[in-house]
């Protein structure tokens, strides 16, 4: 009898075990989630072509607007030019009131004129030089005063022919000399209010045999010496 009751009370135990055991359900599972940096975003073109097939069908679909990149507009700093500086042939003479220059990349005769008591400034006149190879380059019936000599060529051509320039440089005091020397243009003007360039009357300088420098003005036709 006692054996039977301990047989019924260990049944009853296991079966409580097993009943606890189903009721506390299966092992708790872990979930991990991965973050990647490696990953791509899609391309305006396959952002397209995705639209377009999930929307296959549909008439309404709208288009991806192009994107990309518009005319180039490019816009100029608005200067003024900059000086031309360059070495040019010339001939040079002095005479008693002024000198002559010859300048060869534009056969010109520029004639300065000094101003009253002074040769550091005064008028400047410009010429072609007209002459020609063969022409007659002094006046043999003109006596120069003592220390001076007849100009020859063109400078003699144009002194002889213009009574206003042979009045206003006299005699020669030296010979022409012809040598290479450093010409240097600035350009006059100014910037409108729309940053055009306005041209305007310019400044030229010119080096002598004797290392000085002039400025001619285009505005008031006159020279000066610089240095």
């Amino acid at each position: 009898m006692i054996e039977s009751r301990k047989l019924l009370f260990a049944l009853v135990a296991m079966m409580l075990i097993l009943l606890a055991a189903a009721c506390s359900g299966p092992p708790e599972t872990q979930v991990y989630i991965v973050l990647t940096a490696t990953h791509e975003p899609p391309t305006l073109t396959a952002l397209a072509v995705e639209t377009s097939e999930a929307s296959s069908g549909n008439s309404a679909t709208p288009t991806p607007p192009a994107v990309g990149l518009g005319p180039l507009t490019v816009v100029a700093t608005p200067a003024m030019p900059t000086p031309v500086v360059t070495q040019i042939q010339v001939a040079e003479q002095v005479f008693q009131n002024g000198r002559m220059f010859w300048l060869q990349p534009n056969t010109e005769i520029w004639v300065m004129v000094n101003d009253e008591g002074t040769t550091e400034h005064g008028r400047w006149l410009r010429f072609d030089d007209t002459f020609v190879e063969g022409e007659v380059e002094i006046d043999p019936e003109l006596t120069p005063p003592a220390d001076t000599i007849q100009p020859r060529r063109g400078f003699g051509k144009l002194w002889r022919q213009n009574e206003e320039v042979r009045n206003l440089v006299g005699w020669a005091t030296t010979p022409e000399y012809g040598f290479v020397t450093t010409y240097e243009y600035r350009a006059g003007g100014y910037l409108d209010s729309a940053g055009r360039y306005v041209p305007g009357p310019g400044i030229h300088l010119l080096t002598s045999l004797g290392n000085e420098v002039f400025a001619f003005e285009e505005a008031d036709m006159t020279w000066r010496l610089v240095k």
